[in-house]
This record gives C-alpha cells, structure tokens and sequence, in this order.
C-alpha cells in the first residue's frame, strides 16, 4: 500500500479539489497537503528518499519521502557536486512550508552541464538516518530561481510567501494573466477568516503585498487568491 502510495503521486486535479472543498467545508485533506504524512505514521523507520529533482540554471530543487531532520542540521557541508558545482551557498529547508522540500541555490552550475551531487548524513525529524546517495541532474539554462521551478509566471500564479515562517510580517506575490478583480484572504486552521489583503481590480503583471501578523498568535495560517476562474491557495507559518 506504500509503495502504491508513492506511486500514485498527488495530482494537480486533487490539489484543486481540496481547495475547493476548503472553501465551502472550512477543512482540508491532509495527505494532499503533506503526502509524506504517509510515512510518518505508517513507516517511521523508512530511510528518507528523493522522490523528485527539479533543476534550474542556479537552484534545485529536492523533494524527499520522509520530513528532514530541522534547519539546524541541514548545511551546505551535506551536499557535494562535481565538476566544479562543489558545494551549494545557501540551503532553503520548509519550501512551500512543506520541510520534506529542500531548495539548494549554487553561484558555479553553468546551464547545460550534467552534475552528480553526493547527500549525505541527512535524518528524518524521527532520527532516522538517510543512506549517502547520489543524484544527478542537468542544470538548465537561463531561470529566475524558485518562480521557475515551482511556478509559471507567464499567466495565474500565486507564490509562496517569503520570508516563511516569519514573525511579524510577511510578503505575498502573485501572477495575473489579465486584468481582473481580486480577493487575497487569510484564514486560520479552522477555516475562519482573518484578513482580506486585497479586494479590487488589479491589472495584468506581478504583483505583492505585504501581511502583518502582529496581532496573532504562532500557527499556521491560510492564504487564497481568487481572480476570475482562477484560484490558489497556500500556507504560512507564524512564528514567535
């Protein structure tokens, strides 16, 4: 049943479904948040492993099985290219509020170049040890680092915010493909709302706003783009 889980990944038509269902319920299926629920319940001795690399000219990015060991023991030491990539400068644990995503940013990938990268001494946040493996990738040609590779800024996007978690203010981008009126709301865990960021026409391009959340208590919270057809929705980590 795991390996069917791994399998059967978690599909935009899924994602889209439980955001909808948010909207009207107040509640959200986990395991199509967090998939890797999965195995913190169900294979708590499960050696973390990289289900999914995405490239870019200067970034990859990691999706693992397991939830990592926390920020304080992830660095740039546990990770090694050839060719001269050597090791990366900067590592971004929690992307997407998701902490088995791993975002590795380099300054020496040239476009173009197959790299094989060593990870090593990783743990799941249960302590168990990753086996040192090896992965590699193609770094891409010219990109804008995350909006490339978990985002398409070319029409409807709504980023995650950054920084995140962040205390006490936060900022939120999006993409619109056209000009159209616009909701941006926040929304604690039980669906209540907490705060309308934006509620107004707002023309095609990118755009950004910032949250403060002063006033609230530490948690995770809800935020939801609405304009026309289109509609997304992300989390966010409050943290005092």
């Amino acid at each position: 049943m795991y390996g069917w889980h791994l399998k059967d990944t978690v599909s935009t038509k899924e994602i889209n479904r439980n955001n909808a269902i948010f909207t009207f319920q107040r509640n959200r299926n986990p395991f199509i948040d967090h998939p890797e629920f999965a195995a913190e319940i169900w294979q708590t001795d499960l050696k973390p492993q990289v289900v999914k690399l995405m490239p870019g000219v200067n970034s990859l990015f990691i999706d693992f099985t397991r939830y990592l060991d926390s920020v304080a023991a992830i660095t740039v030491e546990n990770f090694a290219c050839d060719n001269g990539g050597g090791n990366p400068v900067a590592v971004q644990w929690g992307v997407e509020n998701d902490v088995s995503k791993l975002l590795l940013s380099f300054s020496t990938l040239s476009g173009g170049t197959l790299y094989s990268m060593q990870l090593r001494n990783l743990k799941s946040i249960n302590g168990v040890l990753m086996t040192d493996t090896v992965v590699t990738f193609t770094a891409q040609g010219p990109a804008t680092g995350i909006e490339d590779l978990l985002g398409n800024l070319k029409g409807y996007n709504l980023s995650q915010n950054y920084p995140n978690p962040f205390n006490p203010s936060t900022v939120i981008k999006y993409n619109l493909a056209e000009s159209n009126h616009v909701t941006l709301k926040i929304y604690d865990v039980m669906g209540n709302q907490i705060s309308t960021l934006v509620d107004e026409d707002k023309p095609a391009g990118v755009h950004s706003v910032e949250f403060n959340a002063e006033h609230l208590s530490s948690g995770v919270y809800f935020y939801q783009l609405r304009s026309g057809e289109f509609t997304d929705m992300k989390k966010l980590a409050l943290i005092k």
